[in-house]
């Protein structure tokens, strides 16, 4: 069975319980032999996206891999009251973009 698993982040990149949890599901899902496609941001501009390379390392040590990786930056604007859902609406957009790019409704 073929997975897209959609994420606000995964840790090591993102902190938090829900990254954690995505991580974890991700992981869990490859091993129990799922194809999963992964989309996942990272909010820290310093730090380079991670490859399909370097996710495959970090969560297998390259014995299992991720069907497809699919990294992005955070949409970010500046500070005002609704900010973060503001800038969730352009990742939405940004992921499902990508989606259609990658012709993954193509495949259903």
């Amino acid at each position: 069975m073929k997975i897209a698993l959609l994420t606000d982040g995964i840790t090591p990149y993102v902190t938090g319980g829900m990254e954690k949890h995505s991580h974890f599901l991700a992981k869990y899902l490859v091993l129990q032999g799922f194809e999963v496609d992964l989309y996942h941001c990272i909010y820290d501009r310093n730090i380079n996206l991670p490859s399909k390379k370097d996710l495959d390392f970090l969560f297998f040590e390259n014995k299992y891999s991720f069907n497809r990786v699919f990294s992005f930056y955070f949409p970010k604007t500046f500070y005002f009251p609704g900010h973060y859902l503001y800038n969730s609406f352009f990742y939405s957009k940004l992921l499902y973009k990508t989606i259609l790019e990658n012709n993954f409704l193509a495949h259903t």
